[in-house]
C-alpha cells in the first residue's frame, strides 16, 4: 500500500472500530429488538420509553448507529426520527455469531497492559488463563450460538465410522469442553453411548454439570489437558477437542495423552481455527486479520505462559498442526473446513500402528 492508502486504512479502522462498541452495546441493551418492533419511524425519547433506558443516551447510540448506516433516519420533521431498513433483522439474525466474536475482541482490551508487558524482554512469558475470566463467560455465550444442530450435523458428517459404532454404543471423551455445550449436544444425539468432558476450567464444569444434570451418560470432571488423566489405555472410540490445542502451553504432552488412551481403531477428532501456518500465506483469507488480533491478545499470551511452553497461538496453521500430530503418532484422515462455521476446519487423525 501507498501512503494514502495507508492513511485511508487507519481512517476505516477507527470508524469500524468505533462502530463494534455500539453494534455491541445496541445487542446487549436490546435497543436493536425495540427498534426493530416499531409501528413506525420514531424519535429518541420515543425510543428511550420503550427500551426503559436514559433518553441522552439511547440519543447518542442513535447517533452512532445512523451515520454509520446501520439504522436509518428521517430528517424532514422538527425532530429526527429513527426506524429499521427491511434488510436489518435479517442481518442481525445472521450476524449473531460475529457479533458475539466481536464482543469477544472487545473484552481483551482491558488486558492490553498487561499485554505490553508480555512483550518486554524482561516481562512475563504471558498471562495466565485465571486473568481470562469475562472472555470464557463470552466464550460460552458464543459456544450455546455455534452448537447448532447445523453444526454438528455437519460435524458428524464428516466421521460417518463414528455415527454408526456411537449408535451401537462406544466411548467419547472431548478435552477442554468449557460449559459442555458440544458433549452434551452429542450426548443426546447418541443416548447408547457415554460421554466424558474435562476442562481445567473449575466454573465450565460446574455449569457443564448443572447442563446435565438429567442425564445419565454424561460424565464431566476437572482435568488438565496437558497431564496424564486417570483413563486406562485405549479407552475411547471417539476423542474430540474443540478450539483447544492451540491454547495449550504443552500441546505434544496433550496429544500424545490423546494417543494413550483412544483405542487403536479410534477416531480423533480436532476442530481448529481455518488458517494456514505463515502470513505471507494468509493475505486472502478475509478472516485472517481477527484471527491474528484474538491469538495476540488471548491464544498467544495463555500458551507462551509456563517456562518451555510452545505457545502455538491461533494461527498455528494446517501446516503445522498436521506435523504436531504426526510427531505424536498420528495419521491424518482429512481436513475440511467447516461450511457452518467459516473460522473452523475440522482435522480427523487415526493412530500411526
Amino acid at each position: 500500500m501507498d501512503v494514502t492508502q495507508l492513511q485511508a486504512q487507519f481512517s476505516d479502522t477507527l470508524t469500524k472500530t468505533s462502530l463494534s462498541i455500539g453494534l455491541i452495546l445496541g445487542v446487549k441493551m436490546k435497543i436493536f429488538d425495540t427498534i426493530l418492533a416499531l409501528d413506525s419511524p420514531s424519535t429518541s425519547s420515543e425510543i428511550a420509553n420503550k427500551c426503559s433506558l436514559k433518553e441522552r443516551y439511547v440519543r447518542e447510540w442513535l447517533g452512532l448507529m445512523s451515520t454509520s448506516g446501520i439504522i436509518s433516519v428521517d430528517g424532514t420533521s422538527e425532530s429526527d426520527k429513527f426506524y429499521a431498513s427491511d434488510a436489518l433483522e435479517t442481518a442481525l439474525k445472521e450476524s449473531g455469531r460475529t457479533l458475539g466474536i466481536l464482543e469477544n475482541l472487545l473484552a481483551l482490551l482491558p488486558h492490553l497492559p498487561e499485554l505490553e508487558k508480555c512483550f518486554q524482554l524482561d516481562g512475563p512469558r504471558g498471562i495466565p488463563h485465571e486473568r481470562f475470566t469475562e472472555i470464557y463467560r463470552l466464550f460460552d455465550l458464543n459456544s450455546s450460538r455455534k452448537f447448532t444442530s447445523t453444526f454438528l450435523q455437519e460435524f458428524i458428517g464428516h466421521v460417518p465410522d463414528v455415527i454408526s459404532r456411537l449408535s451401537q454404543g462406544g466411548d467419547v471423551l472431548e478435552i477442554g469442553c468449557n460449559s459442555g455445550f458440544s458433549t452434551v449436544a452429542l450426548a443426546k444425539m447418541f443416548k447408547k453411548s457415554k460421554f466424558y468432558g474435562q476442562d481445567i476450567c473449575k466454573e465450565g464444569i460446574l455449569s457443564a454439570k448443572l447442563l446435565s444434570r438429567d442425564m445419565e451418560n454424561v460424565n464431566f470432571s476437572i482435568q488438565d489437558a496437558c497431564k496424564r488423566t486417570g483413563f486406562d489405555e485405549e479407552s475411547f472410540d471417539w476423542i474430540l477437542a474443540m478450539d483447544v490445542i492451540h491454547d495449550l502451553p504443552y500441546p505434544d504432552a496433550a496429544i500424545k495423552e490423546l494417543y494413550r488412551i483412544l483405542k487403536k481403531d479410534g477416531i480423533l477428532s480436532i476442530v481448529d481455527i481455518n488458517a494456514h501456518s505463515r502470513p505471507s500465506q494468509n493475505l486472502n483469507n478475509p478472516r485472517a486479520t481477527f484471527l491474528y488480533a484474538i491469538s495476540l491478545c488471548h491464544c498467544t499470551p495463555m500458551s507462551f505462559g509456563l517456562p518451555d511452553s510452545m505457545g502455538l497461538g491461533a494461527t498455528w496453521g494446517k501446516e503445522r498442526a498436521k506435523d504436531l500430530f504426526e510427531e505424536c503418532g498420528f495419521r491424518l484422515e482429512s481436513v475440511q473446513d467447516m461450511e457452518s462455521d467459516k473460522l473452523q476446519s475440522h482435522y480427523v487423525f487415526k493412530k500411526l500402528l
